[in-house]
């Protein structure tokens, strides 16, 4: 096989070699005296065309073969490629964050800020991961094709030379940057095409990312293969829809996962290398930056993985690397990290509950998770799994033991991560592809024993070994094929089964697919999942009736103005396309209706508080937050919380809440007015909530400043975070005759001070958050000032006060980086707003950078000036002492290599007994191996004389280890 990895340096010809060629000496005196002896003979023999390798091909083939199948399984509707708006699950609201970031955060040089839209205001990309967005304005801003594509003519010829002519690795980095920056802006590429595209990049990805770390590992042949074909066995595993990785992750929303999925096996694969050889430090530390700033939970894997991989190859010079190159890569996102930790005490906790500890006597589960009888073959798979283990211990196989020990670091995360907001199932996806990649493993040990047990050739062991790969793979297709109805020569049929037992009924017949003796009564929904969504909202059937809802909220708010929603939940919802299709009102508006609810549920504060004012708006409301006091319809004091939060809509759809909600339409001071309606379509077998129309109203006195006839009074020892700040302040929003004095986290020092107390018991279902503060007074009347002049940009607010030194209601959810000019504070206070006190009468108040972020880029612009001179020096390699026996070396025949050398052996034997024969002498072996072509220097010592600190550890067991030649120091030549 080829070399996979850095290979020695090549030993200096020896003094007395002769050139390569069969001379008539040669002849003479029998094998050719060159140490790469038959290398001359190959002449005589048909040669493949020059660089061609058959393995690689093969490899090539089977990586290309998994893209399309990827690419064409999630396009079988053709949606992948159209302009429609993607929907289905999270995803269907995710659209909103590209456009928000190219036309507001990016125009002021932000790639985080603040945004009205959502949740009466919310830190964009704060608290969410920005580069996947970012790639999809990349692709979306590109040229016209008049100028894009002369560029692109232009610039692709210009970087291939530039590439060619200068080999400094700092100036093939800028190339790598520029190419990564201005290609995509050649090309014109709608926005809903680039957003399906970066959306699917991760799973199109996973197959080569999972090769390239076999070939880091060093798996001989087809290891690296059956790698790629892991990757896609676990890309479309079903039995988990929403933990990350998997396409049906990918469909509910979790595409920026697979992404960083897909870049941590790079990233692992660079670290194989990089321990090996002490080489990649800068590409090394950038990838872990950017698997950090795609997903921060696939962050931890990168992480744990690597000490795994470092417990396989110890030593003082792996340490160093690893020194460099992890806070190398963590200062690279220390941009978005540092923020993102610094703040979260501002995070929402939705109350994710650990899966699998035994609860109220009853026992554990953690084994449902981590043998799952619902994961497809998956006998199979748990039985190669073990067995890649077994082997790979007996056969000191590295790639076998790094995935064995990533698969406990795995089941080790997922028991004891503790009850917090690490949800522990997100571990699962890690473990998952760690047992598909030793099963892979296993395969691999197996086909090379099978080999070996058909012939006893060695030269021919490679073809049986391509053989049986072919074999392997394309059962893995079908196996992963058959249950999404493909190849689409596939039979559908049914199997007898009755013992069969689904949902507590048995099933006598179960449907499947067959092709040929291929049999799978497995059943994957994904592929529909993803025809779904990419079919778009414009495919539903519902969509007039959704587009009629848009279109009457743009007018609404272009004839009696821009403003925040509240519209009722309802579980049919997501008939058009997503339960969170409302949320996109902004996106449909340009930005005149916010949404209170948002997609990013963690990002908010104020997210619990809009929960609990949608179970009061909504019949049949989705309470997805735990441990909540949740109440029933009751659209009076529903109205009263919108009013607090500056909410300027209600819609309404069910019959019950329309009722309630035209009964406060009468009298002088009814807080509600009938402003619109939109029809149901009245599709065929409509009832119930979708017979029903949406309702529109106007809510009065939802101005979003105004004047406080009270001074807050100040909760001395509640801390920020979420569990501490949500007992009072929910107390306090529940009864609303509390409103008159609002709880504060801080203020001047004349309002008054308070101490609330903490609960005696936890937080829990039957215990929800709403513990009053015990401490809790009126605070001192006041005449509140009156405000006018209200200005509400995205990023900034502004009004005018008739007097100052009067606390002033803000209805925007806090955060610490706003800042007021014209008066004290912002402070913040219950449920989650601000107060500022006007020193001035002309208010106004930003949404800038505080020390937080600058922190973050400052780390971030010394974490680019290390890596630029990562770059530039240009450190030692690593003296290679020693190796896993069962690693691939340069010598390892392929497929194609096999057949050629068995022909030059057999030459090279006709050559020598013809020699023997002319001589009557003999020759020694006929089949030895060539001489030896010299030797290196000992293992162990350095260019300046000094003494290898590996070489004095203790050596590593026999089973495992094979000794090497070292490899060459980088910038001296290699040893003579």
């Amino acid at each position: 096989m080829t070399d996979v990895v850095d290979p020695p340096a090549p030993a200096a010809p020896a003094q007395d070699q002769t050139p390569a060629g069969i001379s008539e000496l040669e002849l003479e005196h029998g094998a050719p005296r060159n140490p790469t002896a038959g290398e001359a003979d190959r002449r005589l023999l048909p040669t493949w065309p020059s660089g061609f390798d058959a393995a690689q091909a093969a490899n090539y083939v089977v990586l290309a073969a998994c893209t399309i199948f990827i690419f064409a399984t999630l396009n079988r509707g053709g949606g992948l490629l159209s302009t429609s708006t993607p929907t289905g699950g999270d995803m269907g609201a995710h659209v909103w964050g590209p456009d928000y970031l190219k036309d507001i955060l990016l125009p002021s040089l932000r790639l985080s800020g603040w945004s009205q839209d959502w949740y009466a205001g919310f830190p964009a990309y704060t608290f969410y991961m920005v580069v996947p967005a970012l790639a999809i304005v990349m692709l979306d801003a590109g040229l016209p094709p008049l100028i894009g594509l002369p560029l692109l003519v232009v610039l692709v010829p210009g970087l291939v030379y530039g590439w060619s002519m200068f080999t400094a690795r700092l100036a093939r980095a800028a190339m790598l940057v520029a190419a990564v920056v201005i290609l995509p802006l050649c090309v014109d590429v709608d926005p809903n095409v680039a957003f399906k595209l970066v959306s699917v990049s991760g799973l199109l990805a996973m197959p080569w990312a999972a090769f390239f770390l076999g070939t880091s590992l060093r798996l001989r042949f087809p290891g690296p293969m059956l790698m790629s074909m892991a990757a896609l066995a676990f890309v479309w595993d079903s039995h988990f829809t929403i933990y990350g990785g998997n396409v049906a992750s990918t469909m509910a929303g979790e595409f920026s996962f697979s992404i960083a999925f897909a870049v941590t096996l790079v990233f692992l694969g660079v670290v194989a290398r990089g321990l090996s050889t002490g080489r990649h430090r800068a590409i090394a530390a950038t990838l872990l930056g950017l698997v950090a700033l795609c997903h921060v939970i696939p962050l931890f894997f990168a992480v744990g993985a690597t000490a795994m991989m470092f417990l396989l190859r110890p030593g003082w010079r792996q340490m160093k690397w690893l020194m460099v190159v992890m806070p190398t890569g963590a200062l690279l996102s220390a941009f978005w990290i540092v923020p993102f930790y610094l703040r979260s005490d501002y995070l929402n906790d939705m109350g994710w509950e650990k899966v699998g500890p035994a609860v109220n006597g009853a026992a554990s589960t953690y084994w449902q998770y981590l043998l799952p009888n619902a994961m497809p073959y998956h006998e199979i798979i748990f039985g190669l799994a073990v067995i890649g283990a077994v082997l790979s211990i007996v056969r000191a196989n590295r790639a076998g033991l790094t995935f064995a020990l990533w698969s406990l670091f795995g089941v080790g995360g997922f028991i004891l991560m503790p009850q917090g907001r690490f949800w522990n199932a997100r571990v699962l996806p890690f473990y998952i592809l760690s047992l598909d990649l030793l099963a892979a493993v296993a395969v691999t040990l197996l086909i090379g024993a099978l080999a070996a047990f058909v012939t006893k050739r060695e030269r021919l062991q490679p073809v049986v070994s391509g053989i049986l790969a072919g074999a392997a793979v394309i059962t893995v297709f079908l196996a992963v094929g058959l249950p999404i109805g493909l190849p689409p020569s596939a039979k559908s049929t049914s199997v007898n089964a009755p013992t069969v037992v689904e949902d507590q009924s048995s099933v006598p017949q179960l449907s499947g697919h067959q092709f040929g003796p291929f049999l799978s009564t497995q059943s994957n929904k994904a592929t529909g999942w993803a025809s779904w969504n990419f079919g778009g909202l414009q495919a539903k059937e519902r969509y007039p009736e959704y587009s009629a809802l848009m279109s009457t909220m743009a007018r609404v708010g272009k004839e009696r103005g821009c403003g925040r929603a509240m519209w009722e939940y309802y579980k049919q919802i997501e008939d058009y396309g997503t339960p969170m299709a409302p949320m996109l009102l902004p996106y449909f508006t340009d930005g005149c209706i916010g949404s209170m609810e948002g997609l990013y549920f963690e990002a908010s504060m104020t997210t619990p508080f809009h929960f609990l004012n949608q179970s009061l708006l909504s019949k049949e409301p989705s309470r997805p937050q735990r441990d909540l006091p949740y109440e029933d319809l009751d659209v009076a004091e529903g109205v009263k919380r919108l009013q607090l939060y500056g909410v300027k809509y209600y819609l309404s759809r069910s019959e019950e809440a329309t009722q309630q909600a035209r009964a406060l339409t009468e009298g002088p001071d009814a807080p509600l007015t009938e402003v619109a309606e939109v029809p149901s379509q009245n599709l065929a077998g409509d009832s119930g909530v979708l017979s029903e129309p949406w309702v529109v109203f106007e809510v009065a006195g939802s101005e979003l400043v105004s004047g406080l006839d009270h001074e807050p009074i100040v909760m001395t020892d509640v801390a920020a975070d979420h569990a501490h700040w949500l007992d009072p302040t929910v107390a306090w929003y529940g009864d609303t005759a509390n409103w008159s004095t609002f709880l504060a986290a801080d203020g001047p020092k004349d309002w008054t001070r308070v101490r609330c107390g903490a609960r005696a018991d936890e937080v829990g279902p039957e215990s929800p958050y709403g513990f009053a503060c015990q401490g809790a007074v009126p605070g001192t009347p006041i005449t509140p000032a009156k405000v006018s002049n209200i200005v509400v940009e995205q990023q900034s607010m502004s009004f005018t006060v008739d007097q100052v030194g009067k606390p002033v209601l803000v209805k925007t959810s806090y955060f610490p980086n706003w800042r007021a000019d014209g008066a004290e504070g912002p402070y913040r206070v219950a449920p989650n707003l601000m107060v500022v006190v006007p020193t001035q009468k002309n208010v106004s108040l930003s949404y800038g950078r505080s020390g937080v972020e600058w922190l973050g880029m400052a780390l971030s612009l010394a974490g680019v000036v290390i890596v630029v001179l990562l770059l530039v020096v240009r450190t030692p390699r690593f003296p290679r002492a020693w190796q896993f026996a069962g690693d691939a070396e340069p010598g390892d025949p392929t497929p194609r290599e096999a057949l050629v050398e068995t022909g030059h052996s057999m030459l090279r034997r006709n050559i020598r007994v013809l020699a023997r024969i002319s001589r009557s002498d003999p020759v020694g072996p006929i089949d030895g191996p060539p001489p030896a072509a010299g030797n290196g220097p000992v293992i162990g010592d350095q260019p300046d004389g000094g003494t290898d600190p590996d070489a004095t550890a203790e050596p590593s067991p026999d089973w495992m280890i094979s000794a090497q030649e070292p490899a060459e120091i980088d910038g001296d030549p290699p040893p003579a």
